[in-house]
């Protein structure tokens, strides 16, 4: 928390008449800090933890709760985080905090298309799995919602295709699907995407949940929970 912190306030932006020099200094400064904690992805549990959650919080520029704008996280770490979630011998609770650095990249970062269809295939690529802890396909599914992008440079629309298979696998825990359903409604849809078919399939969960709530209370009653 200590070094987050120090990092974050090193070469402060809030001074006007230097804003663009501390920038400089300051985009130099968190490629520094991103370059020395990528050496540390393949040591000690809480060393790599602890690199990936310092990567993950990179600020470029702090946002201002007065004006309602948001901290501005280092785009460049994306490096780094994407390199964590595709490495299957990462242990999943890292990656987690990797799929949440990249999530917080695109929500309030700036990155151009063609980093983003390097993280949306990482995350869509991992979501696929069907061998990993909910938990983690959960935030995967959270994190494609947050991607700002339509199609790939094949013109598919991979981001709503990923969730979708994840929403209608009766094999998922129910929270990956919900969260898949939430970040289905969050993406920009291609016109060809069946929009009525998603729609169907998540009035579908929601009735199967609906259900299994309805039977889990009238079992606890007789068992007199």
């Amino acid at each position: 928390d200590r070094l987050v912190t120090d990092v974050n306030n090193a070469g402060d932006l809030k001074a006007k008449n230097a804003a663009q020099a501390a920038r400089q200094f300051r985009e130099f400064y968190m490629k520094e800090i991103a370059d020395r904690a990528a050496e540390l992805l393949d040591g000690n549990f809480l060393v790599r933890l602890n690199a990936v959650i310092l990567l993950s919080e990179l600020t470029v520029q702090s946002g201002d709760s007065r004006l309602g704008t948001a901290d501005e996280p280092f785009v460049d770490a994306y490096v780094p985080l994407v390199a964590v979630v595709e490495d299957k011998d990462q242990p999943e609770a890292v990656k987690v905090h990797a799929v949440k650095g990249l999530a917080r990249i695109c929500q309030y970062g700036k990155p151009i298309a063609s980093i983003k269809i390097k993280i949306g295939k990482a995350l869509t690529s991992e979501l696929k799995r069907k061998d990993s802890h909910f938990w983690y396909q959960m935030r995967l599914a959270e994190a494609i919602g947050t991607v700002d992008l339509t199609l790939d440079l094949d013109r598919k629309p991979f981001l709503a295709q990923a969730l979708m298979e994840a929403l209608v696998d009766t094999s998922r825990h129910c929270v990956v699907r919900s969260e898949a359903a939430r970040s289905l409604g969050r993406i920009t849809l291609d016109t060809d995407v069946n929009v009525p078919l998603i729609a169907y399939e998540v009035a579908g969960l929601a009735n199967e949940i609906a259900d299994r709530q309805i039977a889990e209370s009238q079992a606890n009653d007789k068992s007199g929970i």
